[in-house]
């Protein structure tokens, strides 16, 4: 992995789930940039990769744009917990970030994201030009899911099907492969159960669960995703 980005690790106590900071150590992604990093986890390696702050997506003029690509290869028995923080677009910010995992035989996923509305406390809710999320998942090669949100400054008016219905924060978490293999009855009346979210989840494949939450703020969302995966409880 190549600048702007930066690695911190492996942190952690003995036993417990090594931990990888990567940070982009520039002020953020700005117009223009067009950034790539890939992650290859080795056979039966374990790790969990996280960010140490947010990634905030600068304003960017018109027709400007900005893309991120990021690619995570598991080999066989390999198990990735992948955690970043928060993406926060600026007003006039226009992105486009797509993000692959490649999972081998046995390797399990649990990869988790969290979009705010933008800089809220300056007053800059969902006044950003234009968001495009997409996640692909491939199971020994094949595509099992691909999974894209599309969001704009429309999504603040609510009333429609596919929009927000007034929330300003929306997470997901994908569990892929060995990872998957939970009770998803189980995993509903756990989200049921937490306060100020509003949650559904789905097994769009066999390997493949997937959890999408949204709140009025990045912390009960971020609370309501992390209350899913016992490492981080």
């Amino acid at each position: 992995m190549e600048a702007p980005w930066k690695i911190f690790g492996p942190l952690g106590t003995p036993g417990a789930l090594p931990t990888y900071y990567v940070t982009n150590v520039t002020a953020g992604i700005l117009a223009g940039d067009r950034l790539a990093a890939q992650v290859s986890l080795r056979p039966g390696a374990r790790a969990r990769v996280a960010a140490p702050a947010a990634t905030r997506v600068h304003s960017m003029g018109p027709g400007q744009t900005a893309h991120q690509s990021l690619t995570f290869h598991l080999a066989p028995g390999a198990y990735l917990l992948y955690w970043p923080h928060q993406l926060i677009p600026y007003a006039g910010a226009r992105y486009t970030q797509e993000t692959t995992f490649h999972l081998a035989p046995g390797a399990g996923l649990v990869a988790a994201e969290l979009v705010a509305p933008g800089r809220v406390a300056a007053g800059e809710t969902f006044r950003f030009a234009a968001l495009h999320m997409v996640t692909r998942l491939y199971l020994d090669g094949r595509l099992a899911v691909a999974d894209q949100m599309h969001l704009g400054p429309e999504v603040a008016h609510g009333g429609r099907l596919g929009v927000l219905d007034g929330h300003t924060h929306v997470g997901t978490l994908y569990l892929a492969g060995a990872a998957a293999m939970v009770d998803l009855d189980h995993l509903v009346a756990h989200l049921e159960a937490l306060p100020g979210v509003l949650a559904g989840v789905s097994r769009p494949h066999s390997q493949v669960v997937v959890a999408r939450v949204l709140g009025q703020g990045a912390e009960p969302v971020a609370a309501a995703l992390a209350a899913l995966v016992p490492e981080l409880m």
